[in-house]
C-alpha cells in the first residue's frame, strides 16, 4: 500500500505541555457512518486525532487504537503518532518501526485521570481518544466526528464485530462519564451531527 504524503498543515508535535503551543481546538475522528459526511479535511484544528479505521482514510496527528492488529488492518495514511495500550507497544515497534510516525509512541497508561476511573475510558478506543484530545495543553473545545454509537457498519460501510445494542449501550455510558469529567475541567465536547441528541446508555 502506497503511503500518502504528509499534508503541509500537519506540523511536527511533541507530547506534554508546550508553553506557547496551546491546542485550543481539537478534532476527534471516530468511525461511525456520519464521519463520511460531517468531516471535511482541511478544517482549522490544532490537533486531529483519528480512531481505528479513520486513520486509514483521513490524515491525522495522532492514531488511537488498542492493539497491533488494528495497525495492520488499517495502516494510517499519514505519519500519525500511535496512542495505544501499553501491552501492545513493544510489538508495534517491531511490526511497524518508529520511522513510520512522528514523535514518541504514547501509551494509554501514561495519562492520569484523577476523578475518572480508568476502566471507564480504556475500554474503547473512542473514549481513549476523547481523553487524549481533552487533556491536550490548552484545549478548550473537542469536536468529535463519527460518534454515532449505533449501527453495524463504519464510515466506509464496512461491517464490524461487536456493533450490537449491548456494546453501544456500554460505550455510550462510558462516553458520558468522560464528557462530564472533561466538562468539569472546562473542556467543551461537541458531537458533530448529533448536537441536539442526548447521549444515553
Amino acid at each position: 500500500m502506497k503511503r500518502a504524503r504528509r499534508p503541509a498543515n500537519l506540523a511536527r508535535r511533541t507530547w506534554g505541555p508546550s508553553p506557547g503551543k496551546a491546542e485550543e481546538l481539537v478534532a476527534v475522528l471516530s468511525c461511525g457512518p456520519s464521519l463520511a459526511y460531517t468531516y471535511r479535511p482541511g478544517c482549522s484544528y490544532h490537533q486531529i486525532v483519528a480512531v481505528n479505521s479513520a486513520a486509514s482514510r483521513y490524515p491525522a496527528h495522532t492514531f488511537v487504537f488498542g492493539d497491533v492488529l488494528t495497525w495492520k488492518r488499517w495502516p494510517p495514511i499519514s505519519p500519525a503518532r500511535p496512542f495505544l495500550r501499553a501491552e501492545h507497544a513493544y510489538a508495534l515497534e517491531h511490526v511497524a518501526g518508529p520511522s513510520k510516525w512522528e514523535g514518541e509512541l504514547l501509551v494509554w497508561e501514561a495519562i492520569e485521570t484523577p476523578g475518572l476511573r480508568v476502566e471507564h475510558w480504556r475500554a474503547f478506543s473512542s473514549t481513549a481518544a476523547l481523553v487524549y484530545a481533552g487533556t491536550r495543553h490548552g484545549v478548550r473545545v473537542v469536536d468529535v466526528y463519527g460518534a454515532d454509537m449505533a449501527g453495524e457498519v463504519d464510515h466506509c460501510g464496512t461491517w464490524a464485530m461487536r456493533r450490537d445494542a449491548e456494546r453501544w449501550g456500554q460505550e455510550r455510558r462510558f462516553w458520558r462519564y468522560v464528557v462530564e469529567w472533561l466538562e468539569r475541567a472546562g473542556v467543551t465536547v461537541r458531537r458533530v451531527g448529533f448536537e441536539h441528541e442526548e447521549v444515553e446508555p
